[in-house]
């Protein structure tokens, strides 16, 4: 769930005096004032900071605009909690929670949190350009003991023999799985803010490491790039290793225009 939070500050220009004209404005880019005396020119003007909250299971994340337009992120919870932030194969942050670090706009960083039982919370986080992100994760709660059901069989000895239940079938491995829907839409987002094709791939590398594609998803981010090299440079990065439905591959050839773009990537599919 998403909400929006306005924020009035109120900015104040001249000498002491009454205000004899003040006029009240709201609109959807926040709440503003202005008092005019006609002989000393006073006025106060009102500017909007938004803080703009998302929260799903297991975390709360909140971005507020910095009037001082820095670009910063904060991991406030659970306190105690080792943190380690990661750009790419880089890590950048460690420290216990709370920690924060600056951040350079625009760009995923994966957020590991370990908690104090072993559990390891991990998800890739958007620094917005301008923007302060705070992030409150939850502890999870303790799983209860599991619970062994015995069964009785009664022989007509009258001997009681308890037999433990078959053991549980092993787990199958967890297959890959796309980036989930939200994120890839904050990937898109993040890709089109920037201007040059190289600013693009940078954006786009830094998402790359641990995450999985669809074939749809590859062929949403080829349309970002204007020009058909960089669009065979975007699934070079990706790679055909990221993608979770190669069988679909061949439905990217349709975002090439010319052959000789279509047959690089099918080198690249084939790698």
């Amino acid at each position: 769930m998403t909400r929006a939070l306005v924020l009035l500050s109120l900015c104040i220009f001249a000498t002491p005096a009454f205000a004899q004209d003040i006029s009240f404005q709201a609109g959807p880019g926040g709440i503003s004032m202005q008092a005019n005396i006609p002989t000393d020119d006073v006025q106060f003007e009102a500017s909007a900071a938004q803080t703009v909250e998302s929260s799903s299971e297991g975390y709360r994340l909140s971005y507020q605009t910095d009037p001082g337009g820095a670009t910063l992120m904060k991991v406030l919870a659970p306190q105690g909690a080792q943190c380690q932030v990661w750009d790419g194969r880089k890590l950048v942050a460690e420290d216990d929670i709370p920690m924060s670090f600056k951040a350079k706009p625009e760009r995923f960083y994966r957020v590991l949190v370990k908690m104090a039982d072993g559990q390891v919370w991990e998800k890739k986080l958007s620094a917005k350009r301008g923007q302060i992100g705070s992030l409150w994760v939850s502890a999870p709660a303790a799983a209860p003991a599991p619970q062994v059901q015995t069964q009785v069989v009664v022989h007509e000895v009258h001997h009681v023999h308890h037999e433990a239940p078959p053991p549980p079938p092993p787990e199958q491995p967890a297959g890959p799985y796309p980036m989930p829907d939200p994120d890839f839409a904050a990937l898109k987002n993040a890709i089109s803010a920037e201007d040059f094709s190289n600013q693009k791939l940078a954006v786009l590398e830094t998402a790359v490491p641990g995450t999985w594609f669809t074939v749809a998803q590859v062929g949403q981010i080829v349309d970002l790039f204007d020009f058909g090299n960089d669009k065979v440079k975007a699934v070079e990065t990706i790679t055909a290793q990221r993608i979770v439905d190669r069988q679909n591959a061949f439905q990217l050839y349709s975002h090439f225009d010319f052959d000789s773009e279509k047959d690089k990537v099918k080198k690249l599919l084939a790698r």
